[in-house]
């Protein structure tokens, strides 16, 4: 099967779809359903949320005024206020912007009928090349305070993730390319325990860690713990 293509199962006579691979949380669904159908519309929002995601990552939530949103855009507040109703509106739809763009590569990299040892591989890459390089350490340490119901979301698709890298451990244990003397699930509850605790807002700002400097850490230290001596090639 290529990557990230999706198998349709017969059920009952019929063919349906299967289970998404996990569900998209409802923000940014939301979002999605509000592009306008102008497409000269479609641009003006689209180019709000390009400033404002610039100027999230590199000042933090809090100090950024839509006073200074619309002065960058050369935009009268009333043009914004047409797209978006406030600062945690805008908010949603940057979150949205970025998670939207990142879920298709999510799913190529968990569906894929690639070895296990790649598919963490390329999660490595993914988490430190590509999502926490559009994340400042100022925007994520804002958002748990500004929005803690989209915080719990996107929390709750990372446990989600986790689990999915759970059963790409046991897969790679069942082929013989990782050690089976350590148990999937205590590791990814270390993971998890890890991340809790570091890997929260308040835990990055006090250790003054990047979440890409986290994210390699983890996976080094973890991942090849897991490999096989005689598999050691596999380093990341």
């Amino acid at each position: 099967m290529k990557s990230g293509s999706k198998k349709r199962i017969k059920q009952k006579g019929r063919m349906v779809e299967p289970e998404p691979f996990f569900p998209i949380p409802k923000f940014i669904a939301i979002q999605l359903s509000m592009v306008p159908d102008k497409e000269r519309d479609k641009r003006t929002r689209d180019r709000i949320i390009a400033a404002s995601k610039r100027r999230f990552m590199e000042q933090g939530i809090q100090r950024t005024k839509i006073e200074e949103i619309v002065y960058d855009l050369g935009m009268s507040k009333r043009t914004f206020y047409r797209f978006f109703k406030n600062k945690t509106d805008l908010l949603e739809a940057v979150v949205a912007e970025i998670f939207s763009m990142l879920f298709p590569k999510l799913f190529s990299i968990f569906s894929n009928d690639e070895q296990a040892t790649v598919k963490l591989k390329r999660y490595h890459n993914f988490l430190v090349e590509e999502l926490f390089r559009q994340v400042s350490l100022e925007f994520i340490a804002d958002l748990e305070v500004e929005a803690p119901f989209l915080w719990k979301e996107i929390y709750q698709t990372r446990m989600i993730l986790l689990q999915k890298m759970r059963s790409v451990i046991e897969e790679g244990q069942k082929s013989g390319q990782l050690r089976t003397d350590v148990d999937a699930g205590v590791v990814t509850g270390l993971i998890i325990s890890i991340i809790n605790q570091v890997g929260t807002p308040r835990g990055l700002v006090s250790l003054g860690l990047q979440p890409s400097i986290l994210a390699d850490y983890l996976f080094k230290m973890f991942f090849e713990g897991l490999l096989r001596r005689d598999n050691m090639e596999e380093r990341l």
